[in-house]
């Protein structure tokens, strides 16, 4: 069993973690977590980054630049753009009711594994 960035690929399995749940609810449109979670629907990368909603962006197909590298520029354009504090508490204010639930399951979702 594996998870499959285009969709939701450990629903089909016993893979169920709370927090991938809420960070597919707090990232897809409704309809598409509908399909991804009740028909282990799989998106390709084009669907799952426009009219999914799963992605924010996709690293370039011809290898100009890695994901590792994509993800350090994208920051570094953030950090050089964004004001803080108010970056952090948009940020905080549009995931909190995830991070709650997050936070008040994590130990019971990490305990299903353990056994």
């Amino acid at each position: 069993s594996s998870i499959n960035i285009g969709g939701l690929t450990f629903i089909a399995t016993s893979f169920k973690p709370i927090f991938m749940l809420e960070m597919a609810r707090s990232k897809m449109t409704p309809e598409a977590m509908n399909t991804s979670i009740l028909q282990a629907k799989i998106y390709p990368p084009e669907d799952a980054l426009g009219k999914v909603g799963f992605l924010d962006e996709l690293a370039p197909q011809d290898g100009s630049e890695s994901v590792v590298e994509m993800a350090v520029r994208r920051a570094q354009e953030i950090a050089d753009t964004v004001q803080q504090p108010s970056f952090r508490n948009a940020k905080l204010g549009m995931r909190k009711q995830s991070l709650v639930t997050i936070k008040g399951t994590l130990e019971e979702d990490m305990n299903q594994y353990r056994k």
